[in-house]
């Protein structure tokens, strides 16, 4: 490995540092280091992690090799290594391949360390750990020291403490956290630690700002829930269940005569994908020893002198972060829990009541003669069937037995009117969406603790229900949802609820990363229906009880249904559910001309940049995002291409942007398209330069790529087009997927079922000269004669940010320049002399030696100037640069367009051709959009329509 490879993948290192310390999540698992036993591993790799970064950054070079190659002649070692191959090829191929492909690694006699520390000693518990996070979502963590099971790991014991604290519905933790205002929702995970060793069992509660502040009650909570659900002998529910769903396991291997091993199939359950996160009894089929006695001591170890409490929060009340962790800078304090959360806490009665054990689930029998299909053998056809199609209901169905899982998936869409459509139409239907979830699963929390996820949201154009899991109740629990969806009563207490919530959520969007923000206003753009998280909250807050209510009677008035069954089915029961679409729904005819499509925008050719400002101050980062419109998404050809460029630049845009010139933790591109319309390439760069110099470097990115491009093997590019193409055709892993896959063809009106197929064929024919055309139609401003692109610059609040006038007189490298010499505190000379510098300079190095003359003048700056060759301040070297060399050989503007159109809606043109927009809605209001979808493939009934 060459030294200037090396170099190369330790800025990867350095870029995947940067990104983790923006993670709320790595912060939480560097901060557990910290607060951690000194002697223990994770302590000692977190600090030594560290400790070998700053070092690698010194030893660059030959020295850095010579490490590296000492490291791998010691460690690499077959007897220290574990191999696992999975693929659908057979055991035998398998087995040959691993033997021709590992059995030459040598083994050195080297052994795996042996851990002889706990992660937390006494002395470690009891605390009370206030940290900062780096968004507005707030989190109360329990963190218990729990044993290790080694020796019971076959039996997963350790899961049932998961089963009992991620309980939902009456009597559970959450539902009384949720009752008192305290807590949106909560997860259990395991942190740190072997099996043999202790570990961590940490509870994880999204808390309101009202359980912040009484983050003591919430704690006291918890303590009371396990004591109380401990007292009330709790195996008793849970050992009722795992027997039934044992026996239900065997009678239905006995009904479909399949001949697959048990262990097999008791491994598919415990993988199977159907299972809800939040509700993992099914899950739970993989206990072996469900009534050892080994559980009440599991149970023991979450007690009040064996647990610490992590409060995060961008803002601590009464409590200064005053500690600092190194590797991430976190800040943070400590203290010891209050005494009356330790040894010796008391519970009132009323607390105690509140907890109780689950009855037993009605919905845990199953019948699998119900769901037989009639032939032995499913039939397994390409692409879904049109058994229905009336003018209230569109009916599909796919039977589907290749996940050899009695599983089924249905999704059902309710059109949401297109002539209500509005921002205050899609607050209602966002609100309604959200409140049907939660009283439907408050009341069907039995079927849902069975395997069965369900899910009700809010699409563009319609409200989705989806189910998915074992298909032998699935018809029951569907008509069960489609019975409470259509007579929903409006409950005070529930709608509040569910508003905070909502509300909640669009206000932590705005907090979000620049790159994201960004993004969405690019949506809002680009394409119909998409309102500002601002515009939403706003119609929330106006609301009322009698308005929803009245939009639900307004939904099911007259509307038309798409639905598709796929999975363990006959076609009987996609049948049976259109049927009961229609008679629980119970409404009128929606006419097609009234029924929505998302539609994009058509812009003229042109170069448009869209600003705004980061609205949290604590948010250091900038961004841009570029979109250019390349090739039509009704044409194959074109996102053939369009899906090989994306995949292709996407590897090449992080490692020229993010790990080379280190431009920000954030370098992606990507592929996106309204149907119909333009496709588009998209580039997002985050990090600390302002947002000119990154486009630039964007800018800069692609025409060095084109030159790769042009220069690369044809036999190479098209071995890469040949793998694209193949991996576009591998089967689908789960039915959930496949049914997806389906299901957005049906949703959209477009009925092409073999999209993937005809792309991958579409790509499988192309060559280098093909994708160097596209290029130049579409990509090259100095060759596409209808070039578009729009970008959205996120500025960060504090970050210097030329006015308009300067945008419009001075051209993007010279703004480049002026923002990157105030990012180093280079900020006395206005834009005005940094341009005439630039024009007056004999070189790019003899621009700044100037600026730094001039800039004397004023303030001391020849430290800053001493540093400019190093990493921190190579942007302004890079950017003075692009500035001279903009000087000396201009570059052609882009095609402004009709000037007097955009200038009457305020947008302001600069130098280069590029536009800066002042109002975006005007932006959009001024161009037409594209057609609402054609139908591409609808197939002919199988099924009389009534």
């Amino acid at each position: 490995m060459s030294v200037s490879h090396l170099n190369h993948k330790l800025g990867t290192v350095n870029g995947v540092q940067k990104i983790l310390s923006t993670s709320d999540i790595w912060r939480f698992y560097r901060l557990l280091g910290e607060t951690s036993n000194p002697n223990y591993i994770i302590y000692k790799r977190f600090l030594e992690n560290k400790s070998t970064e700053e070092n690698l950054d010194t030893k660059q070079g030959a020295g850095l090799q010579d490490e590296l190659v000492s490291f791998f002649e010691k460690y690499y070692s077959a007897d220290i290594m574990r191999l696992v191959i999975t693929g659908n090829h057979s055991l035998d191929q398998l087995t040959e391949w691993a033997v021709a492909m590992f059995s030459q690694i040598p083994s050195k006699g080297n052994t795996a360390p042996t851990i002889v520390h706990i992660p937390f000693s006494d002395r470690q518990l009891g605390k009370v750990v206030h940290f900062e996070s780096s968004t507005k979502d707030n989190k109360i963590i329990v963190t218990f020291r729990m044993p290790g099971v080694e020796s019971d790991y076959p039996t997963n014991i350790i899961l049932f403490a998961h089963v009992l604290l991620k309980r939902q519905g009456p009597g559970s933790l959450i539902d009384y956290l949720k009752t008192q205002g305290w807590a949106t929702s909560h997860d259990v995970i395991n942190c740190f630690g072997n099996r043999d060793q202790l570990s961590e069992l940490a509870i994880v509660i999204s808390a309101t700002p009202e359980g912040m502040e009484s983050y003591k009650d919430v704690v006291r909570a918890l303590l009371a829930y396990i004591k109380s659900v401990t007292d009330q002998k709790s195996t008793a529910w849970y050992d009722h269940e795992i027997k039934e769903i044992k026996k239900s396991n065997s009678s239905i291997m006995k009904a479909i005569r399949r001949d697959v091993h048990w262990a097999k199939y008791q491994a598919r359950f415990m993988l199977n994908p159907m299972l809800s996160p939040k509700n993992i009894i099914l899950g739970t089929s993989k206990f072996k020893g469900y009534d050892e006695p080994v559980i009440p001591d599991i149970i023991g170890y979450m007690n009040p002198t064996n647990y610490s409490v992590y409060l995060r929060s961008n803002k601590h009340s009464n409590v200064q972060c005053n500690l600092v962790e190194p590797f991430f800078k976190l800040k943070y304090s400590t203290s010891d829990i209050p005494f009356g959360l330790t040894a010796g806490i008391s519970f009132t009665h009323e607390l105690l009541d509140h907890f109780q054990t689950p009855e037993f689930n009605r919905f845990v029998s199953m019948q699998p003669a119900a769901i037989a299909p009639t032939t032995t053998k499913m039939k397994n056809s390409s692409k879904p069937v049109l058994l229905k199609r009336s003018n209230k209901v569109e009916a599909w169905f796919k039977q589907i037995n290749q996940f050899h899982d009695l599983c089924g998936s249905i999704r059902i869409g309710i059109s949401v009117p297109a002539a209500i459509n509005s921002p205050q139409v899609a607050a209602l239907t966002e609100l309604f969406s959200n409140y049907a979830q939660y009283v439907i699963r408050k009341e069907l929390r039995d079927e849902l603790s069975f395997g069965y996820s369900f899910a009700v949201r809010k699409t563009y154009a319609t409200i989705e229900i989806s189910v998915d899991g074992f298909s032998a109740k699935m018809l029951d629990l569907i008509g069960k949802i489609l019975e409470r969806i259509a007579d929903i009563q409006i409950n005070e207490k529930y709608f509040y609820k569910c508003l905070e919530k909502l509300m909640r959520d669009y206000a932590n969007t705005l907090q979000m990363d620049p790159y994201f923000i960004g993004y969405t206003h690019l949506n809002d753009m680009c394409a119909s229906g998409h309102w500002k998280p601002e515009t939403i909250i706003d119609e929330l807050e106006e609301i009322t009880i009698p308005e929803l209510q009245e939009f639900s009677h307004t939904l099911f008035a007259r509307n038309f249904v798409k639905l598709i069954v796929s999975g363990y089915f006959k076609e009987s029961s996609a049948l049976a559910v259109a049927n009961m679409v229609e008679s629980k729904l119970d409404f009128s005819p929606l006419p097609s001309n009234t029924q929505l499509y998302q539609q994009a925008v058509a812009f003229e050719p042109g170069y448009f940049t869209f600003r705004a400002r980061v609205k949290t101050p604590e948010n250091k980062l900038n961004s841009v995002t570029s979109r250019i419109f390349c090739g039509s998404t009704t044409r194959k050809r074109d996102n053939a291409i369009r899906l090989f460029l994306y995949k292709e630049l996407g590897f090449f845009i992080r490692s020229h942007l993010r790990v080379k010139e280190k431009l920000g933790d954030i370098a992606i591109a990507l592929g996106l398209k309204y149907a119909p319309g333009n496709g588009m390439l998209e580039f997002v760069v985050q990090g600390k330069h302002n947002p000119v110099f990154m486009r630039l470097r964007i800018d800069s990115f692609l025409r060095e790529y084109r030159k790769i491009l042009q220069e690369s093997d044809a036999e190479k590019i098209q071995a890469i087009i040949t793998a694209r193409a193949q991996k576009m055709l591998e089967k689908t892993k789960t039915i959930i997927e496949e049914t997806n896959k389906y299901w957005k063809h049906i949703i959209d009106g477009t009925y092409n079922f073999e999209h993937k197929t005809e792309i991958a064929e579409k790509l499988s024919r192309l060559n280098k000269e093909d994708v160097l055309a596209f290029w130049d139609k579409y990509l090259d401003p100095s060759t596409a004669a209808g070039y578009c692109r729009i970008d959205c610059q996120m500025w960060a609040q504090g970050v210097e940010r030329p006015k308009k006038s300067e945008f419009s007189q001075y051209s993007s490298t010279v703004v480049a320049l002026y923002c990157c010499l105030a990012e180093v505190g280079v900020s006395v000379l206005d834009i005005r002399t940094i341009d005439w510098i630039v024009r007056q300079a004999e070189s790019s190095t003899d621009a700044l030696e100037r600026i730094r003359e001039e800039s004397g003048q004023f303030q001391d700056v020849d430290d800053i100037f001493a540093q400019l060759g190093g990493d921190k301040y190579c942007a302004v070297t890079i950017a003075a640069d692009m500035a001279f060399e903009e000087t000396r050989n201009p570059v052609e503007a882009f095609d402004i367009g009709d000037r007097t159109k955009y200038e009457i809606i305020g947008l302001t043109c600069n130098p280069n051709g590029i536009w800066l927009i002042k109002d975006a809605d005007k932006f959009k209001a001024i161009h037409p959009f594209y057609g609402q979808p054609v139908a591409v493939n609808k197939l002919v009934p199988v099924y009389p329509s009534n």
